[in-house]
């Protein structure tokens, strides 16, 4: 795990640096929320397409080995069945099989039907959404034709939940928004209540976005009041504190 020079980050923060495009390798989200939530052990997530909770995910080690409170939204029926399996019976991080989307009822999912559409089965399982476009795109990035491609995805009715019923059947807010949603992280993000309330991270995928969603994601952050970095393949958000206080004490004056 890489670490951000405080300084850096700190100013930044504090001088009003929002936008830092460069694609950075050498910095890492797992870097971001240790810099910002490190130290708290109260912190409340929710993770968007969470896959099985194991491979490659930056949250496991903060939520493994500190008392997070946490819910993790995987929509991809076979891979949700992973993920049951690896939170075993703990009940601070609960797994949701449902997909985040604009509206409340049932959508289409689209998911890679046979393991050997990848070169690797595990990548089959990571590639799903609610876009078609995008899972045949990826298929074809394989070295699939089109037709091949499409006869890879299967389409399943899942249950569809906005922010708005989330949060009531929680009974919470995130201090921590994750998204993973494989091109559909903006049409999502658009939607979430910053009328209402405010994360103090927010990290998403933004290398399947196209440049006028990537455009619109950063202004929405800057407009919502926040600072962020573009890494490789996600941007780290972080909400504007007030001069000299601390993450944790603006943590604790945001209501939820």
């Amino acid at each position: 795990m890489s670490i951000i020079d405080p300084v850096r980050f700190y100013l930044h923060d504090q001088l009003g640096l929002r936008v830092y495009k460069r694609r950075h390798s050498r910095l890492d989200v797992e870097s971001f929320i240790g810099t910002v939530f490190g130290r708290r052990h109260d912190v409340r997530f929710i993770q968007c397409g969470a896959h099985n909770a194991t491979a490659n995910d930056p949250l496991r080690p903060f939520w493994s080995h500190c008392p997070w409170k946490g819910v993790l939204i995987e929509a991809n029926p076979i891979v949700f069945e992973e993920l049951k399996k690896s939170l075993g019976g703990q009940t601070r991080v609960q797994g949701r099989h449902i997909a985040l989307t604009e509206n409340v009822g049932e959508v289409s999912f689209y998911i890679v039907n046979h393991p050997n559409a990848t070169k690797r089965p595990i990548y089959a399982g990571q590639i799903s959404s609610l876009a078609q476009a995008r899972v045949i795109e990826e298929l074809q990035s394989w070295g699939h034709s089109q037709e091949e491609a499409k006869r890879f995805v299967t389409e399943r009715r899942v249950p569809g939940e906005n922010f708005e019923h989330l949060f009531g059947r929680l009974g919470w807010r995130p201090d921590l928004l994750f998204m993973d949603l494989e091109g559909y992280d903006y049409k999502i993000l658009k939607t979430y209540p910053f009328d209402l309330h405010k994360p103090e991270m927010i990290v998403f995928e933004h290398n399947h976005l196209c440049p006028d969603e990537m455009a619109a994601s950063e202004r929405l952050l800057i407009e919502s009041g926040y600072h962020f970095f573009t890494l490789k393949e996600d941007v780290v958000a972080w909400r504007v504190k007030p001069l000299g206080q601390s993450y944790e004490t603006a943590g604790e004056k945001q209501a939820s």
